[in-house]
Order: structure tokens, then sequence, then C-alpha cells
């Protein structure tokens, strides 16, 4: 899904591993996937696309 918000728009991802910390590991072991923009976490657990896209401002559908 994000490689295709990727085709609509310009972001920079950044992909933590939670189990190289043990902080984050406890703090994000039952919530992942987790998408966290501008500092503020936007979605965490299962995530459908239309909520995805919204999150990143893209409103088109898929396909």
């Amino acid at each position: 899904m994000l490689d295709d918000i990727a085709t609509q728009i310009d972001y920079m991802l950044t992909e933590v591993d939670i189990r190289s910390d043990p902080m984050l590991f406890a703090e994000y072991r039952y919530r992942i996937p987790v998408i966290i923009i501008a500092a503020t976490t936007l979605l965490e657990g299962r995530i459908e696309y239309p909520t995805l896209a919204r999150a990143f401002g893209v409103y088109g559908q898929k396909g």
C-alpha cells in the first residue's frame, strides 16, 4: 500500500525494527504496523488502504 501511495506523493519512509530497542518493543509490540507522521501516531494495527490514503492526504482510489 505504501508503494501505491508513493506513486501519488513524495514522502520519506523510515522503518524501525522495534526488536532493536526494548522500550520501543514494549510500547509497540501489539500495535504494529504503526504509521507515524510528523511525530503523531495516526494509524496502527490492521490498516486499510482508504484509511492510509487519507492519512497521507491522498483521496484517489487504489488502482
